[in-house]
């Protein structure tokens, strides 16, 4: 059964993680496996010895499994099979390595809000389990979630990710009957004298993201969901924020370049600027991830007709 990996540690960032992600779930036909990782404990020199150690480490395990319980029950509040997972160590390792197996489609996580002090905490996990997995990533602040997915806006240009970005989002709103935005971001320099023609420049970007869209539509063979092309100006990522802040807009996603000791760097221009500021869960989406397939029964057709691009 395709799962959705749901990562939990009972703060209420995780909380708003288990809702949408159970959600997603329930929408897509997909159960939820909750892992709860129990970091190791380290005792401070002559905070005691092996004995306070290993009760310590015990009541730890003791809490993930109450807390494992009663998040189980909230998600099946939602109709999902739910199986409950926890573990020792690293909680980013860990996170990682589960989501490596084949039945795991999606990772939805939590992230604890805005600030300095929140971009060191969300690095701490969140922004490692986004930079390492192959895996499309949602990261959930502790924000008020809307009403199921009502529409997403989907970061679009001329790059490869971008194109596997679409694909996603278009073929899980199609599932899930929401609303898509393909937004082109023009910075601030094409506005202030870069581009000799700016009209010209905006119409090309509009070309494009209409271009884009026939394109996967040949390939599904589906007219897909309700779609609309807009062009927004400024900062890529700021820009993405306020069109997020739109009440209907509940998901924004975005492609990632790559994975691994360099995707800090090539992240960190868009899709890690959003993590920290966007109003709404952001899904990351690896460059040619494994593809999300959202039932069973639909898995031949979807690997048929949504190839990786």
């Amino acid at each position: 059964m395709a799962r959705i990996l749901i990562a939990v540690d009972g703060s209420p960032a995780s909380q708003r993680a288990l809702e949408f992600g159970a959600s997603l779930g329930a929408k897509l036909s997909m159960g939820v496996t909750l892992l709860h990782v129990v970091p190791q404990v380290v005792l401070p020199m002559g905070g005691g010895g092996p004995e306070t150690l290993a009760e310590l480490q015990r009541s730890l395990q003791t809490e993930a499994i109450q807390l494992l319980s009663g998040l189980a029950d909230k998600a099946r509040a939602y109709g999902v099979a739910v199986a409950t997972e926890q573990a020792l160590g690293e909680p980013a390792v860990l996170i990682h390595e589960r989501s490596e197996a084949p039945d795991i489609h999606l990772v939805v996580m939590g992230s604890r809000g805005q600030g300095t002090v929140a971009r060191l905490l969300l690095g701490s996990v969140a922004t490692q389990v986004v930079h390492t997995v192959t895996r499309p990533v949602v990261v959930v602040r502790d924000e008020p979630l809307g009403d199921g997915v009502r529409r997403m806006v989907v970061a679009v240009d001329s790059t490869p990710v971008a194109r596997e970005a679409a694909r996603v989002g278009l073929e899980l709103a199609e599932r899930m009957g929401a609303r898509v935005t393909l937004a082109h971001v023009l910075p601030h320099s094409v506005g202030h004298g870069e581009t000799a023609d700016f009209a010209a420049f905006e119409r090309a970007c509009e070309d494009y993201a209409s271009g884009l869209l026939a394109e996967l539509r040949l390939l599904t063979g589906r007219s897909g969901p309700p779609t609309d092309l807009v062009v927004l100006h400024g900062a890529p990522a700021e820009a993405l924020s306020q069109a997020a802040s739109a009440p209907d807009v509940d998901l924004v996603i975005v492609g990632t370049r790559a994975r691994g000791a360099l995707a800090r760097t090539l992240l960190g221009s868009v899709a890690d600027t959003l993590l920290h500021e966007c109003p709404k869960p952001v899904m990351v989406v690896p460059e040619g991830p494994m593809r999300v397939r959202v039932r069973e029964e639909d898995a031949e057709r979807s690997e048929a007709l949504l190839p990786s691009v």
